[in-house]
């Protein structure tokens, strides 16, 4: 590695037309350009085999749609947008026109340059649809087909904000912009009871909102009593007409005089047809 490294440090060096150019900053314009140059290979080919796996799954659909199968049909248009939205992330990095961080993309604090940011967004999007061509990954008649099971959705595996993501417990829940998301690629379309697992105390109450897809729902989290206990509620019944979604619970706003809203363990997704556990 060293080797190889000394002998393409000496090629910039003395090749013509690539005499690396220093700024009094420090930085070399050469390997920078070296560098974007290789990004635009790197997301221009991506974008090539993405194109084809587009054209893959446009049969697909069709097939599902002729034969009248409306769910399978509906997890592949969700790849479908998926692809598309790689593909338009994809042609900004190789036209050298990336966007900037969206929200929640980069940790607090957190500084990156454009190139590592874009190299990033390469990998992320090589190691998803590797996955999703992956024979381990379900196919799309195969998911449509298996019947809904229940899930349990832990707060300490979701998705927080940023802003309080370093807080634990309850204290996380003090902040009406606080939520938890858990994405789930393999979710059975279907009707579903979500149970809410939480510990209340004095401090707590108030209303949650659960969102999967286009389906929401609202409820109220009674105030807690004096002393910390667990409790099981249920906020109703859930109809998930698209696989592959994310379900996200926020914080809808405190009760009088409580701190939080309570102290989440988990989510359950319990099929409507099944025993509630």
């Amino acid at each position: 590695m060293i080797l190889r490294t000394l002998i393409l440090l000496s090629f910039l060096a003395t090749a013509p037309g690539l005499r690396a150019q220093d700024d009094d900053d420090g930085r070399d314009r050469t390997l920078e350009e070296m560098e974007a140059r290789l990004l635009e290979q790197r997301a221009t080919a991506l974008r090539a085999r993405l194109i084809t796996y587009t054209d893959e799954l446009d049969k697909l659909h069709a097939r599902f749609n002729a034969a009248g199968e409306t769910v399978s049909a509906a997890l592949v248009k969700t790849e479908l947008d998926a692809v598309a939205a790689a593909m338009r992330q994809l042609a900004g990095i190789a036209s050298r026109q990336a966007d900037p961080p969206a929200p929640g993309e980069l940790k607090e604090d957190e500084e990156i340059s454009a190139p590592a940011l874009a190299a990033r967004r390469i990998d992320q999007i090589v190691a998803r649809f590797a996955a999703a061509k992956s024979s381990a990954r379900p196919s799309a008649s195969s998911l449509a087909a298996a019947p809904a099971r229940p899930r349990v959705l832990k707060f300490d595996k979701s998705r927080r904000s940023s802003t309080y993501d370093y807080l634990e417990g309850r204290a996380y829940w003090a902040y009406e912009s606080s939520y938890a998301q858990w994405s789930l690629s393999d979710l059975t379309p279907g009707e579903y009871e979500v149970i809410l697992r939480y510990a209340d105390d004095a401090g707590t109450g108030g209303k949650a909102i659960i969102k999967a897809g286009s389906a929401k729902l609202e409820v109220t989290v009674p105030k807690g009593g004096k002393n910390a206990r667990d409790q099981k509620l249920s906020a109703g019944t859930l109809t998930i007409k698209e696989p592959g979604v994310d379900v996200r619970v926020e914080n809808g706003g405190l009760a009088g005089k409580a701190d939080a809203l309570w102290n989440l363990d988990s989510i359950v997704l319990q099929p409507a047809a099944a025993k509630r556990p």
